[in-house]
């Protein structure tokens, strides 16, 4: 979802940013089958090896053969243990929401950069680029696994951790620099089958859930109302 979206959105902004006018072929093959579908699959199959790995922490004394002790050796780099990441955003409109929002600060946190080094005249390989794309890939690790755990487990996490925090803040602050010093930088207008697209897509986000989870819900009160007045 997030790779398409991405694609979608490089569509919507190519009339700002020239390096958002692909090909065809750069945006579905080179892009979506090959660099993130790809990497999504690879990704996959690493949680799905790492989560039924079983963990034996023993000393490297206990571990007998020169074989073993490497491998002891290199486990030590391993995680300790594993959690699955189970969002179930069709399951409650709760987490509908937060993957919703998620996805959307992902997007965010993707297009910056490039409004960025546009705006702030800096190349690609810039220092300054690089590092931006290393922090927030670094900060949105534990991020993810904070909301996750904040959503999932609401008697222990009281309140969302500090990576969460800090990653809003930093796309934040992105966004307000960008709309700074985008003034009188992009005066063409948005084309209008965009913002056909845009409103046709921001009206089945709220279509779906209100089909989903609201019907069911006022089918449940109207049940319970009827039940009531039968008493």
């Amino acid at each position: 979802i997030l790779s398409i979206a991405f694609e979608f959105a490089e569509y919507s902004l190519q009339h700002q940013l020239a390096n958002f006018a692909e090909c065809w072929w750069d945006h579905w093959i080179l892009d979506v089958l090959v660099c993130n579908w790809l990497g999504t699959y690879l990704g996959i199959k690493a949680c799905q090896y790492l989560e039924v790995k079983p963990y034996e922490w023993r000393g490297l004394r206990q571990t007998r053969g020169l074989r073993s002790k490497a491998r002891r050796v290199l486990s030590q780099f391993s995680p300790h243990n594993w959690t699955s990441f189970k969002w179930e955003g069709t399951t409650l409109f709760l987490h509908y929401l937060i993957v919703v929002l998620l996805l959307a600060v992902f997007l965010a946190a993707e297009r910056n950069p490039f409004y960025l080094k546009s705006l702030l005249w800096m190349e690609p390989d810039h220092p300054i680029v690089i590092l931006r794309l290393a922090g927030v890939f670094l900060c949105a690790l534990p991020a993810v696994r904070e909301l996750y755990q904040y959503i999932n487990n609401p008697r222990k996490t009281k309140r969302m951790g500090q990576h969460v925090w800090l990653l809003l803040a930093t796309i934040l602050t992105e966004l307000l620099v960008i709309t700074k010093w985008s003034k009188g930088q992009f005066t063409e207008l948005l084309p209008l089958y965009v913002r056909w697209a845009w409103m046709i897509g921001g009206i089945l986000l709220v279509l779906y859930p209100a089909i989903r989870f609201g019907v069911p819900s006022v089918r449940k009160y109207v049940r319970k109302k009827q039940k009531r007045k039968g008493k």
